[in-house]
């Protein structure tokens, strides 16, 4: 299942182009810096699709990938592990994206995520 928010990996990704954005207070105008400002409508679902499925199906530790032959991007998505906050399933991935037009930027990030209902939200960026 596909789960669509706008606490997503993905839509922070997205939020390159409209930075800067606040999402749960914080500030994510360094976006404007990642591959994902380079990124077609096709490379953010391939790169959403992955991280959902990643956070829905994935054990600790496990990855997945995801390329566009199309455009060149590529990334994946790691859980590095889970846990509980407030009661709520939770899990902190690694995300890392490549656009053939950024190839100078590093694009790795970490993430806490929590699932509230169907939904992925986000809870940290770690450091």
């Amino acid at each position: 299942m596909r789960i669509k928010t706008i606490a997503t990996a993905a839509s922070l990704a997205f939020a390159a182009y409209a930075a800067p954005v606040l999402v749960y207070g914080f500030d994510l105008s360094f976006l404007a810096q990642s591959p994902a400002r380079y990124f077609s409508d096709a490379d953010m679902n391939m790169m959403e699709a992955t991280v959902d499925k990643a956070l829905d199906e994935a054990k600790d530790g496990e990855s997945r990938t995801w390329r566009n032959d199309q455009t060149g991007s590529y990334g994946s998505v790691k859980v590095v592990k889970s846990f509980s906050a407030d009661g709520r399933h939770c899990r902190r991935i690694e995300l890392d994206n490549h656009a053939k037009e950024a190839a100078k930027w590093d694009a790795r990030s970490l993430m806490d995520m929590c699932k509230i209902g169907d939904i992925w939200k986000i809870l940290a960026l770690p450091d």
